[in-house]
């Protein structure tokens, strides 16, 4: 039976740029025939009420409790509707405040431990999420340090802290990102709960947080009250914070109870680390897929967790890596074999129905352009390259084109940044090589995730083996015969195990705590 999608029912509140938004009613569904169509609007009833759908907004009746507008015209015989297809004017939900004390109650004993079991089909919290969780709430028991939580890309790091928000009822959390489009995916996967509602993990009684996302500095330190007091979770870049006046950031650090760092390897500004200090008496997180700052510094905190990327493999959240060297002594044609490779391995991949995306790697701007141009005449599969030095307004069509799944091949300095989600990415070119485990091992990640999809395959790694420039921690694996599922694993934990010996001694060196 076809049927019409109605959106779900929000709040918002703007101040400036910066905005609270509040899932106040989840989305539904109605069947087509149980539509009363009128010669200006469409009706029908769910659950006892009665909901209008106006055809033009000048129609709009104001007596009617449960209002939408349809924004597009529909022909008289259609049928099927989209969820994009309407937008709510009025809800009675929308009527009340924001009262983010009541949403904590809402939250008593609604959080439910459930494990996912593919072969039962129960859908449910992955392994490493189910030992994150309980490692940070046992940490919280017990010790008032800094914690540092290891999951390799794609093991569901954000829903790892949705349920800590959920499950230990937190007062207020302040979460801080390294980019803009990170901000972004957070905060969606937050307001909507991401699956943990819809897989029976939080309860049905509870209610939806509270969340403020901070896009620019409050020109107002009272505006900046009134949008903390309203919130359950507030979402920013470390930018932003780190830059703000004492006074803005310790309004945040007084009135947050606790502070969760995601992609934390990005932390290294003094500033920053002035603004993580205020949180002295709070409880802080840090998120990240490789205890290693970018800069090559130690990552301070204790590490509460880690989930080797060894059993993130054989648990099935990686995918395997296909390694494909090729071998240029002359610098001026090294682009192009390993162009005219990793499209011959784009074209086999969609040969065997693959939906796969080719991402060529280059280590800045003026590379990305000479790159592009080993790729131009690829055209079939509409090149593209991103990066800075274009105007804000050509980054955004080319975004456009990126997400909309328009293009098979992108040009780009820096994997695209985190918050990029685009699961399509199985093909990289290395142009030029990462040169530290760090950023290897999130590059790897980005590649390698599984997404349940059969229109996805394995990950293919394009490499020059004749210039390599790399550290010697990864040398091994821009070897001829290398083996990157083998390799990778066994660096990374090694490296981390290292770095937990380091980080112990240490912390007894300078008597600093070690929890639990």
């Amino acid at each position: 039976m076809p049927v019409i999608y109605i959106p779900k029912v929000e709040k918002q509140l703007k101040i400036g740029k910066n905005i609270i938004r509040q899932v106040r009613s989840e989305r539904f569904d109605i069947e087509e025939n149980s539509l009363i169509r009128n010669v200006k609007t469409i009706e029908f009833e769910h659950d006892g009420k009665r909901y209008v759908i106006y055809k033009k907004t000048n129609d709009i009746d104001s007596a009617n409790e449960y209002r939408l507008k349809n924004k597009r015209m529909f022909e008289a015989d259609e049928e099927i509707y989209n969820i994009e297809d309407f937008e709510w004017i009025a809800h009675p939900k929308t009527i009340s405040d924001f009262d983010p004390a009541g949403v904590r109650d809402s939250w008593d004993k609604g959080f439910n431990f459930l494990e996912e079991d593919i072969s039962s089909g129960i859908n449910g919290l992955r392994t490493p999420q189910i030992g994150g969780i309980h490692a940070v709430l046992a940490h919280w028991k017990c010790s008032d340090e800094i914690g540092t939580v290891v999951m390799p890309t794609g093991t569901g790091k954000t829903e790892t802290m949705i349920s800590l928000l959920v499950a230990n009822k937190c007062e207020k959390v302040l979460i801080t990102v390294p980019t803009d489009p990170l901000r972004e995916q957070i905060a969606e996967k937050f307001i909507g709960l991401g699956l943990l509602k819809k897989f029976g993990i939080i309860s049905e009684r509870c209610n939806y947080p509270i969340v403020g996302i901070i896009q620019e500095k409050f020109k107002e330190v009272e505006d900046l009250k009134l949008f903390i007091d309203k919130c359950n979770v507030i979402i920013t870049t470390m930018k932003i914070v780190s830059e703000s006046d004492v006074e803005y950031q310790n309004e945040l650090s007084n009135r947050c109870s606790h502070l969760f760092i995601d992609e934390a390897h990005h932390v290294k500004a003094p500033l920053w680390q002035e603004f993580r200090n205020r949180f002295a008496s709070q409880k802080v997180v840090q998120f990240t897929a490789t205890p290693f700052r970018n800069d090559g510094q130690r990552l301070d905190g204790e590490i509460i967790y880690n989930y080797p990327l060894k059993k993130a493999q054989s648990e099935g959240y990686y995918r395997k890596i296909r390694y494909f060297p090729v071998t240029e002594y002359i610098p001026e044609e090294a682009d192009q074999k390993i162009a005219d490779k990793a499209v011959e391995i784009l074209r086999e991949d969609i040969s065997k129905g693959y939906n796969h995306i080719l991402m060529a790697r280059c280590r800045d701007i003026s590379r990305a352009q000479i790159v592009y141009k080993c790729y131009e005449k690829f055209t079939e599969f509409n090149p593209v390259q991103i990066h800075t030095k274009l105007t804000a307004t050509e980054r955004r069509e080319i975004r456009r084109i990126i997400l909309e799944k328009k293009t098979r091949i992108i040009v780009c300095v820096d994997m695209l940044g985190e918050g990029f989600d685009l699961p399509e990415l199985k093909i990289a070119s290395f142009h030029d090589i990462k040169k530290s485990l760090p950023v290897t091992l999130q590059l790897a990640g980005r590649f390698t995730r599984t997404k349940y999809d059969e229109t996805l395959g394995e990950a293919a790694f394009v490499v020059n083996i004749v210039e390599i420039d790399a550290k010697e921690e990864i040398e091994d694996l821009y070897a001829q015969d290398a083996n990157w599922n083998y390799l990778l694993p066994q660096i990374s934990t090694n490296y981390i195990r290292n770095e937990r010996k380091s980080n112990k001694m240490y912390r007894v060196y300078f008597n600093i705590g070690t929890g639990c």
